[in-house]
């Protein structure tokens, strides 16, 4: 029954600038290709506002 709470036994394949394989709570939904993603391949922007 512990087994069903341990997120990071299952690992999901991420094709981007490398291939990796990570946990799903490390990842990331690209909304713009529908695709899994790294913290790698994701790049933050800060808004400003004025």
């Amino acid at each position: 029954m512990a087994s069903l709470l341990q997120s990071e036994r299952v690992l999901y394949l991420v094709r981007g600038e490398k291939e990796l394989r990570a946990p799903l709570p490390q990842l990331y939904f690209c909304r713009y290709c529908s695709e899994l993603r790294s913290l790698e391949c994701v790049s933050h922007e800060m808004c400003q506002l004025l």
